[in-house]
């Protein structure tokens, strides 16, 4: 396996993810609103290797994070933000599998998750992944310090 440099491994990238899963109310066609709306917001300026750091990802996660409660009509209860430190690997993954959005969304509810972050290519993976970094990951070791994004679908 060929060794990367910083330059080649990461991509600045900023992901959102909308996903719901409507229910037909009938066979009509015509989907039920949904139940309930959940978003998890995560921006990551602040990386544990400061040469990793990013200008404005915390900044339009809270710019984000505003527009859902006040705009987007989310309760704040609703809406996660985790931003810089806080958005390490294991805080990330908790929040949205069983810590948080994955105890209280339902399958009739609208789920959108934000993230501002760097990424890698797939063809940088021996196995075509692509992964995006947490605020403790490592670009040289990501298979073990970085998220996988099939994680996210």
């Amino acid at each position: 396996m060929r060794k990367l440099t910083f330059g080649a491994v990461l991509l600045t990238s900023t992901l959102l993810v909308l996903t719901s899963r409507p229910v037909l109310a009938d066979n009509s066609g015509v989907n039920r609103p949904f139940r309930d709306k959940w978003a998890v917001v995560i921006g990551i300026s602040k990386f544990v290797k400061s040469d990793l750091d990013l200008k404005y990802a915390a900044a339009d996660a809270r710019s984000f994070y505003d527009y859902l409660v006040k705009d987007g009509n989310f309760a704040k209860d609703h809406v996660k933000l985790v931003t810089d430190l806080q958005a390490n690997r294991r805080n990330i993954l908790s929040t949205l599998g069983g810590g948080w959005l994955g105890r209280l969304a339902g399958p009739e509810d609208l789920v959108v998750v934000y993230i501002s972050s760097h990424g890698s290519p797939s063809e940088l993976d021996v196995e075509g992944v692509n992964y995006l970094l947490a605020a403790d990951s490592d670009p040289d070791d990501l298979y073990s310090s970085g998220i996988d994004m099939q994680v996210l679908s």
